[in-house]
Formats: C-alpha cells, structure tokens, sequence
C-alpha cells in the first residue's frame, strides 16, 4: 500500500496561530481538520510541541518505529 493511496483532502475552517512560521500552523489545521493521528515532518518547530491535541508529531524514524510494533 502506498501512502498516495491513504489520502483525505480537508478544507480546514479555522485558523491557528500556535507557531511563529504560518505554514506550520496550516499542517496543524489539516490534521485537525482530519482528524490525523498523527504529523510526521522533520521540521524542529512542529517535533517541539511532540503533540497537539491528541494529534502525535514525530519523525518519519520514530514513525516507522511506531508502526512496525503494531504489525
């Protein structure tokens, strides 16, 4: 399975302002507008909140981690 084959496209309808850098908080709003579990990015600003709002931000390292136990 490939990931292009688990996509949802959202339209998020509020805006946040949780970190300085604007486009970070457009991926926040998507995975909340998605209701993601999770944000893998190796972008510092987003790894440093580790979560918001039940949505886990982590490396695509500790993402594979993550998934390969659950198999």
């Amino acid at each position: 399975m490939f990931l292009s084959e688990l996509n949802l496209f959202v339209k998020p309808r509020r805006r946040l302002k949780v970190l300085a850098d604007d486009p970070d908080n457009r991926i926040l709003e998507c995975a909340l507008t998605g209701s993601a579990d999770f944000i893998v990015t190796g972008d510092k600003a987003l790894l440093s909140l580790k979560e918001y709002r039940k949505v886990r931000i982590i490396s695509l390292r500790e993402y594979l981690a993550v998934t390969s136990l659950e198999q």
